[in-house]
């Protein structure tokens, strides 16, 4: 993933942020599930179980997406995908919480906060 970081980093610049943010898909589910942590791994079985029934009911129609079958991807990326849209969702309506509150500012001058 390093070849990926080294890209966004070059392009990223601080007038981007205004339209650029960083999620965290388990931020996203912590989100989805009423502000509690899941129980269960992403990697077995109870934790696509359990990341499943948070989708489906929290997001309409998310079940085109969760059962996706491209045979590059693995299922955990479908997940992810879709957690992360219910936060892009949120910044888009202006209703996604940042961590922290109070960010710092790295030296290129961007914000280090995640949204969800």
């Amino acid at each position: 993933m390093l070849p990926r970081y080294i890209e966004v980093s070059a392009e990223m610049s601080p007038y981007r942020q205004r339209t650029i943010y960083e999620g965290q898909p388990e931020l996203s589910f912590f989100q989805l599930n009423k502000d509690a942590p899941l129980q269960f791994s992403k990697s077995s079985d109870a934790g696509h179980e359990e990341r499943r029934a948070v989708l489906l009911a929290k997001m309409n129609g998310i079940d085109k997406v969760i059962d996706a079958n491209i045979k590059t991807v693995r299922e955990n990326h479908f997940f992810d995908a879709s957690a992360l849209l219910w936060s892009a969702r949120r910044v888009f309506a202006r209703a996604a919480k940042r961590i922290p509150v109070d960010p710092k500012w790295d030296g290129e001058g961007l914000r280090m906060e995640i949204v969800y």
